[in-house]
């Protein structure tokens, strides 16, 4: 099983025609359309059109909306609801916004807290009736405070929906992790207080405590406390969708850009997930938030409850909103990534505590983060919104003898190769699979890349690479040095097998190695060359033959190849594995799972 989408893929074409909603004219759409902005913006490079990025990020569909005064300034959509249909976004689709519900659920928990029906200090315990977190050491520190910023120490990070059409779990057999949920049951594992630890089984034991002290249905309270007053009137916890409101939501889509079975996943999980919604409608859950803070007079939330709802209570996270994130005097939620795979949709909320401006992005494709933040850019250099302007780089001027002098063929860790060409002012540059890109020199020595960020330091004998999440370093290869996935890409397959085994053979396992690494690399082997992402499997099973998940992904690829005979050994395999204590998380113990044992049953006939 793949931990995440691949990056690479390509996007069928399709029409941008947007549609704007403002008051006013539509200018602003179009200027923000021109104005997506990377993380550093260099001085003399065009900012990215949201034409684009949309390719680039094979999203299909986006609508926006931006906060301006305390008010929705304008609204506006791209692109189509659904790349086989080809109908267009309008400012009233409907798009998943995952785990941004979180934030709906947390107001509907202080609007209660407010009515003095619920102590935010109070055990969950003392208030649970239908259910009880079970007994532990911890159990008692478990408060609706320490749930809602997510320091309860509970577990089940997130909930991976269902295909449309599958019988669905009711809370309580989610809360248990009883058949049909395809999630562990919620428990406390950790000291609550000591850390930030993400739960979105957390928000699923506040939808059973809210319930338990309305008796009111949890969608029904959800929409008079929050939805009605906050006037998202195009808002909805239905799970699944009605066939009219079905009508005007978009597909969700892979990284690749090709649309979900069935349109999108059904979260049953309402207070962690199960929101639908358009970007308008949060841009307002947003005001609301704000004119609480502000004490504006008739608002969802005193000053003093909404100002401890903007308070990291846990590192960064406050109470149903991350806050100071992107800079002081900022609140921010997002769509989370999913535990297994895509959910197909992303969506991005920011706002201001203060000043009343903010942005909300909604998109249907798992690209659709890294586009937000790059419209996040974009409108906060049009508007001058401070927290969020991109800082700004001059380029260096280098000769073409300077740039040729940099030029050839660098090893990154030890299986991986970029290869550099002199340019027009810039270094042209491509890795053993990825697609090309630019460096642009900032230093005779340093370089920015844009998409993805990136800093690289060349001095002509080695190379380093620091992005948001790699540091990395490698020597320039002479003529006739190569690497293990060079080998393989060239046909040499004992050869890189070979090489493969030595990288096992160093002390505590080299990182190119790595159970994830060579899970990853399979998968992005397997839309181009099957054959080679099969040796890569099969290596990883070699190296890790106790790894439930190395031997699902050779399942798949088996699978995927037509040789059914060996897939089943592996599915069987699987089911084996999982029957023994393991390292796997066990949300992914319980997804691997119930993969496994459908397949087994598939292939068996049964």
């Amino acid at each position: 099983m793949r931990n995440r989408t691949p990056l690479l893929g390509t996007l069928l074409l399709l029409s941008l025609g947007g549609s704007v909603s403002a008051s006013g004219a539509a200018d602003p759409a179009s200027s923000l359309e021109r104005t997506l902005l990377p993380a550093t913006v260099l001085e003399g490079v065009k900012p990215w059109t949201l034409a684009e990025r949309m390719r680039r990020h094979h999203v299909p569909g986006v609508s926006v909306a931006v906060i301006v005064g305390g008010q929705v300034a304008w609204a506006g959509s791209w692109g189509v609801l659904d790349v086989k249909s080809g109908e267009k976004v309008t400012p009233r689709s409907l798009f998943q916004a995952g785990s941004i519900s979180t934030a709906v659920t947390a107001l509907a928990v202080l609007r209660l807290a407010e009515q003095g029906k619920l102590g935010l200090d109070a055990p969950v315990n003392s208030l649970l009736k239908s259910w009880k977190l079970p007994q532990g050491p911890f159990t008692p520190g478990v408060t609706v405070e320490r749930v809602l910023s997510h320091a309860g120490g509970l577990s089940v990070a997130g909930f991976p929906g269902y295909e449309p059409g599958a019988r669905l779990p009711t809370l309580l057999q989610t809360l248990n992790g009883n058949p049909p949920a395809n999630t562990p049951p919620v428990r406390c594992e950790a000291q609550p207080g000591a850390a930030l630890r993400y739960s979105a089984g957390g928000y699923e034991v506040l939808q059973q405590l809210v319930m338990d002290v309305t008796g009111q249905p949890f969608e029904a309270l959800v929409r008079d406390s929050v939805l009605g007053p906050a006037a998202m009137e195009d808002s909805t916890l239905q799970q699944p969708l009605s066939a009219e409101l079905a009508a005007r939501a978009a597909s969700g889509h892979t990284a690749e850009g090709k649309p979900l079975p069935g349109h999108a996943r059904v979260y049953p999980e309402l207070a962690a997930a199960g929101l639908w919604t358009t970007a308008t409608d949060l841009a307002r859950l947003a005001i609301a938030v704000q004119r609480s803070r502000s004490g504006a007079e008739g608002a969802l939330l005193s000053r003093a409850l909404a100002t401890r709802m903007l308070t990291a209570a846990q590192g960064v996270s406050g109470l149903g909103f991350f806050v100071d994130q992107r800079g002081p005097g900022t609140f921010e939620q997002l769509t989370a990534e999913q535990p297994a795979g895509t959910g197909g949709f992303k969506a991005l909320l920011v706002a201001s505590t203060e000043g009343g401006y903010g942005l909300a992005v909604m998109t249907n494709g798992e690209g659709g983060g890294t586009l937000a933040d790059e419209l996040l850019r974009g409108a906060a250099q049009l508007y001058g919104w401070k927290e969020f302007i991109p800082p700004r780089v001059k380029q260096a001027r280098l000769s073409p003898g300077q740039l040729r002098a940099l030029a050839g063929r660098y090893r990154l860790g030890s299986d991986e190769v970029l290869v550099f060409e002199a340019g027009a002012g810039v270094l042209r540059g491509r890795s053993l699979l990825g697609d090309p890109f630019e460096l642009y020199p900032v230093a005779a020595d340093a370089f920015l890349r844009l998409d993805p960020p990136g800093r690289y330091l060349l001095d002509g004998v080695g190379l380093e690479v620091e992005t948001p999440s790699v540091e990395a370093r490698g020597p320039r290869l002479e003529k006739g040095e190569t690497v293990p996935l060079e080998m393989l890409l060239g046909g040499n397959v004992a050869g890189a097998q070979a090489a493969y085994r030595r990288l096992r053979q160093i002390e505590n396992g080299d990182p190119a190695i790595s159970e994830a690494r060579l899970n990853e690399l399979g998968y992005e082997l397997l839309a181009r060359a099957p054959d080679k992402a099969l040796v890569i499997f099969r290596l990883a099973t070699e190296f890790y033959p106790d790894s439930p998940n190395a031997w699902d992904s050779l399942g798949e690829a088996l699978l995927a190849g037509g040789k059914k005979a060996e897939a089943l050994d592996c599915y069987r395999k699987v089911v084996a594995l999982l029957s023994r204590e393991g390292t796997l998380p066990s949300t992914a113990r319980v997804l691997i799972r119930l993969n496994a044992e459908a397949k087994v049953r598939q292939l068996e006939g049964r």
